[in-house]
């Protein structure tokens, strides 16, 4: 029931031969699932962007050390991976970054229901609403900005991991607004300008126009 009537302008048709910014690859296909002790998501989307996952002849991606945004802590990337946090670091050079993609009830379960409107309206800037497409996701979900993980687009082997993992690809130009939205959470930042929000600020300009006529 929570399928959209214009499925398309969210979902594109899976082409299995490209790597796409925006495509959504099942954890367990790509061993996320097998390197953790802790509940992990079921899906990961893909942020990395789309002319950096070219695939070279050697079937490894166009740049080798993909540019990334920020990382999660390494005291929360220890936990989730289980590993040495020097060795962490050392596969931080030449990555696919992935975004984890959670059930709606999961993330939503203790908040008031009025937060739906908000997440809807792109109000709350670590969350984007996803739309199931009603086969592969048959549920609400929501993609959470302040987690990510990375795969090494540098080795043939697990890029073709990525490429079978593929489960759906998100289309243009929601595509877009996805990374602009990851881009916005990040690069947002908060002053004081209440004063000028105030009613009374407003009220004083809406004068120095009238008089200015």
């Amino acid at each position: 029931m929570f399928v959209p009537d214009n499925i398309k302008s969210f979902y594109d048709s899976l082409d299995k031969n490209r790597l796409l910014q925006g495509d959504i690859v099942r954890a367990e296909k790509i061993g996320i699932k097998e390197e953790t002790n802790i509940r992990s998501p079921d899906f990961w989307m893909i942020i990395t962007k789309t002319c950096d996952l070219t695939l070279e002849a050697d079937f490894t991606t166009r740049r080798k050390i993909v540019s990334c945004m920020p990382l999660i802590g390494l005291n929360i990337l220890k936990l989730l991976y289980q590993k040495d946090i020097l060795h962490i670091l050392q596969r931080m050079r030449k990555k696919i970054v992935l975004l984890p993609v959670f059930s709606f009830v999961e993330k939503f379960a203790k908040i008031k229901v009025e937060s739906v409107d908000s997440l809807l309206k792109n109000q709350i800037s670590k969350f984007m609403y996803l739309p199931p497409d009603g086969t592969v996701l048959t549920e609400p979900m929501v993609i959470d900005f302040d987690i990510t993980t990375q795969l090494d687009g540098s080795d043939p082997r697990e890029v073709k991991n990525i490429l079978s993992a593929k489960v759906l690809q998100l289309t243009s130009p929601f595509r877009e607004r996805m990374a602009q939205r990851f881009a916005e959470h990040y690069a947002t930042i908060g002053i004081d300008d209440d004063s000028i929000k105030s009613k009374e600020y407003c009220k004083q300009l809406k004068t120095y126009l009238n008089s200015s006529k």
